[in-house]
């Protein structure tokens, strides 16, 4: 059971505080046994002293397997049948000497003192009364006597332990509960408070040391809170702060805390952060939450991650505080990381997100198109679609620069669409002037497969064309065959039965394991260019004739992006490589300037 885990939007700490009492009480019994054993010893009574010292044994055993292997939920239930089961056996050796009714009298009564069950302690008592005068009871004659019938001996000792453990459980988990809900718990907001956020950053700090992971925190104030507080009154103070946590918590993923460690400041973490923009995508979800219902303030959020920022909490703490006061210097209502550089890069990013918005895709984008030279003949047989931006206001933006932009948002979606319809067309003009084999590849982004967007835009994009699917090749990742959705598969398989053809983009940079190769019916790939900047070096090279060889034995064939040099064109030639790209031959082009390469002969020497 982890140490911490997550109820509607609250960090809660696990209850095990019911397994060392449990255990406790397993050492117990050997201990209160220990008195049996000398007497059985020092009297020369040997079975029973082996019986007591075999008892003593197998409940410090029952203890350490217990606490070996955390088992709190089943233990209790293990504790009473095996110690029903010993104290069976024992009793059934005693002779007149009863030390069995000792035993009862004084054993669950120091349990349950020991424990605080008052209820429990009751309870045990007024059984311990009525087993004694029923085990004084002889059914056989009538008269009483000291050692009862070993029926009732038996039924008294499961009895008498599944109450004290009933009572015990019941009681030790309400009490923890109630513990827990005072001490970590705010009772205004009902959030985790600052001293649960004292151990749960030490805990997540300890981990993430261990595993060698990054985690983000935001600290968040609310703007104006006194002037708020001091002018409404406290009780709208409070409002306030109930909406402010409701409205942090519901940006919040199933991975994600929220504490409440002052009057009006919060603190988010994020753990296990693998996208540096994360926090800041977080942090902007939290500021452009609205309500209609609610009148809600505005935050200013202070951004640091570990271990960049700091390896302990209270420079984590500091850090963060002060970023929260750099934004509330800069307006309010924003969000400021601990560095400076990022801080700019997310300005940068923000800026770009905020003119993607608001482009017009006829105005302001453009389909350039990238040759593919055949290696034998050197004739243009195709070409790659790519999207151009140019901003009004930012100039132009490289893909590298909006593309992932453009993915975190959703724009990807209606980008991908326009570019698709344009190229389609393209084709289909390209076709029209004689040259009816000419290929035409796209790049299709993971998210529209996982939104299931990809069929209905190529499909959209083919109806108005008029174009024929099998001269259009869908270049994906690698991560994408090897993702835990298997509806990307689906997609895939789908989109080539319909006759679209499938290769594998930047091959060699992604996944190790060539599994999908044999799973999933590929077209061709793509060799990634930063093996060919590299090709004059022995690895690169060897690298390289590998992927063809590879390619070839699958009957797939092979394109090298990022060709410059007629060096690096000639070893792709001399090792069988099919296609060729890059700015030896030709940069990206415009539709005009690609129908007019194709009116020629172009060759290469």
């Amino acid at each position: 059971m982890p140490f911490f885990k997550r109820e509607n939007g609250i960090v809660r700490l696990s209850q095990n505080y019911s397994l060392k009492y449990l255990v406790f009480t397993m050492i117990f019994n050997s201990i209160i046994m220990l008195p049996y054993a000398y007497f059985d010893y020092i009297n020369g009574m040997t079975t029973e002293f082996r019986f007591v010292l075999f008892f003593i044994i197998c409940s410090l055993s029952l203890a350490y397997v217990v606490y070996r292997f955390k088992l709190d939920r089943f233990g209790g239930e293990i504790f009473v049948f095996m110690f029903s089961l010993m104290w069976i056996f024992f009793l059934l050796k005693i002779n007149s000497d009863n030390y069995a009714i000792i035993f009862f009298l004084i054993y669950p009564q120091i349990i349950n003192i020991l424990l605080q069950y008052r209820l429990a302690l009751f309870v045990n008592i007024s059984m311990f009364i009525i087993s004694t005068i029923i085990f004084s009871i002889n059914f056989q004659t009538g008269t009483l006597a000291i050692i009862p019938p070993i029926p009732l001996r038996v039924a008294s000792v499961f009895l008498m332990n599944f109450v004290t453990l009933y009572f015990w459980k019941k009681n030790n988990t309400d009490t923890m509960e109630e513990i827990h809900n005072i001490a970590l718990y705010d009772g205004l907001t009902g959030i985790a408070n600052k001293k649960h956020f004292e151990i749960y950053i030490q805990n997540i700090i300890n981990s993430s040391r261990k595993d060698n992971k990054k985690f983000s925190m935001l600290f968040l104030d609310i703007d104006n809170f006194k002037k708020i507080n001091d002018s409404p009154g406290h009780e709208v103070g409070n409002k306030v702060l109930k909406n402010v946590a409701s409205r942090i918590n519901r940006c919040l993923g199933g991975s994600d805390s929220l504490f409440r460690v002052g009057g009006d400041e919060f603190i988010v973490i994020l753990p296990e952060i693998n996208d540096d923009f994360a926090p800041a995508l977080m942090a902007g979800k939290i500021l452009s939450v609205e309500d209609p219902l609610l009148d809600l303030p505005t935050l200013s959020i202070g951004i640091v991650n570990y271990p960049e920022d700091g390896i302990t909490r209270n420079e984590l703490v500091q850090k963060s505080e002060n970023s929260m006061y750099k934004a509330k210097k800069n307006g309010k209502n924003s969000f400021s990381f601990f560095h400076k550089e990022f801080n700019e890069q997310v300005k940068k990013r923000l800026l770009i997100e905020k003119h993607l918005r608001l482009a017009k895709l006829d105005d302001e984008f453009t389909v350039v198109f990238q040759p593919k030279i055949d290696s034998y003949n050197k004739k243009i047989v195709g070409a790659e679609a790519l999207i151009r931006w140019k901003s009004p206001s930012l100039g132009n933006i490289p893909p590298s620069d909006f593309i992932t932009i453009a993915e975190d948002s959703d724009i990807i979606h209606r980008m991908s669409t326009w570019v698709y319809r344009k190229a389609f067309n393209m084709l289909a003009l390209i076709h029209e002037s004689g040259h009816e084999t000419f290929m035409l590849s796209i790049n299709v982004s993971p998210l529209q497969i996982s939104k299931n967007t990809l069929i209905n835009s190529l499909n959209t994009a083919l109806n108005d064309s008029g174009v024929s699917p099998e001269f259009i090749e869908l270049e994906i990742t690698e991560g994408m065959l090897l993702g835990n959705d298997g509806n990307n598969n689906e997609a895939l398989q789908y989109l080539r039965q319909r006759g679209f053809r499938i290769s594998i983009d930047d091959f060699g940079t992604g996944y190790s394991s060539l599994s999908y190769l044999q799973n999933m019916k590929l077209d061709s790939i793509k060799i990634d260019k930063s093996f060919i900047n590299n090709i004059h070096e022995k690895n690169a090279r060897n690298i390289t004739r590998a992927i063809i060889s590879l390619a070839v034995s699958m009957e797939l064939q092979t394109i090298a992006e990022g060709v410059e040099t007629f060096e690096q064109m000639q070893t792709l030639e001399e090792m069988g490589c099919n296609l060729i790209q890059g700015f030896y031959f030709s940069k990206a082009v415009g539709e005009d300037d690609l129908l007019k390469m194709l009116s020629e002969t172009v060759e290469v020497n």
